[in-house]
């Protein structure tokens, strides 16, 4: 996600679960404090000192002016800059839950990862029932939605897509009409049931 920023220019954020343990490990790296709430004023103060903010999910700030670690990964890009590639080699470098929000020279952030919205079961249930039920005639919307959702379904729910799919395209046809050959459906590697909603909007992991 990218957007125009009212934020100090040349900083990063890092939101992390581990922040604590991550201060005392790097503090050879930046400087470790005393844990405090990471105001606007604190924030304008700090985030001129070259390197990295890390805080809490409660926002309390650990260290400032760290050098980040981290392992170079696929979406590293030299396109985008030596903070940027940092920011995304240190969220990717632990399973431990982390953000980063990288503010470029031309003050626009970017948020690491980008972050899907949840989506509820049900929504995804009745369009795969009416993708089951549907003919070639009728089946457009059900699997254009499911297409464009292809990272919430699970290997069942990908199966079921594709028997579906597999009837619809066996159906007969005019001489010379054009059918969409849609490409098979498989279970996203980063899927997990915390992209999905209960009916009361409530995550159905915690």
């Amino acid at each position: 996600m990218k957007q125009r920023s009212t934020l100090a220019a040349y900083s990063m954020l890092i939101v992390a679960r581990d922040a604590a343990s991550e201060a005392e490990r790097l503090r050879e790296q930046g400087t470790k404090i005393e844990p405090m709430k990471l105001t606007p004023d604190l924030y304008r103060q700090v985030s001129g000192i070259d390197g990295t903010i890390i805080i809490d999910p409660h926002g309390f700030c650990h260290a400032i002016g760290v050098i980040l670690d981290g392992a170079a990964t696929s979406e590293c890009t030299p396109s985008r800059g030596a903070r940027y590639n940092s920011g995304i080699r240190y969220v990717g470098s632990s399973d431990i839950p982390r953000l980063a929000v990288v503010v470029s020279d031309d003050r626009t952030v970017d948020v690491i990862p980008l972050l899907r919205p949840r989506i509820k079961c049900s929504t995804i249930d009745k369009t795969i029932a009416a993708l089951e039920t549907a003919s070639r005639d009728n089946y457009h919307a059900a699997i254009s939605w499911l297409d464009g959702h292809r990272f919430y379904l699970d290997q069942g729910q990908c199966d079921r897509i594709n028997t579906a799919l597999t009837r619809i395209h066996t159906e007969p046809r005019e001489v010379g009409e054009i059918s969409i050959s849609w490409k098979q459906f498989s279970p996203h590697p980063d899927f997990d049931d915390s992209y999905l909603e209960g009916e009361n909007s409530e995550p159905l992991l915690t």
